[in-house]
């Protein structure tokens, strides 16, 4: 949670997510606080993954290719 939560709340991408150059705001582009960042980042993933990871698959599906963790915390990842 910690992790998440320092990374997603301060630079807005965690370490892989620099390598891939895409990052986590909100859906109206704010920052994440601290405490979303880590609840995403922990309670978020797994309630994506808790059912063969079909929360996380949802992303091919969803229209604004959002998964399950996202839209629980209102979120979007994009490029840059």
């Amino acid at each position: 949670m910690q992790y998440f939560g320092y990374f997603w709340s301060c630079r807005g991408r965690s370490i892989g997510m620099g390598m891939m150059n895409i990052k986590v705001v909100k859906t109206d582009y704010r920052s994440l606080s601290f405490l979303m960042a880590g609840l995403r980042g922990s309670i978020g993933y797994y309630l994506s993954s808790l059912i063969f990871w079909v929360g996380c698959l949802w992303f091919f599906v969803d229209t604004q290719q959002q998964t399950w963790h996202d839209k629980i915390f209102n979120t979007i990842v994009l490029e840059g």
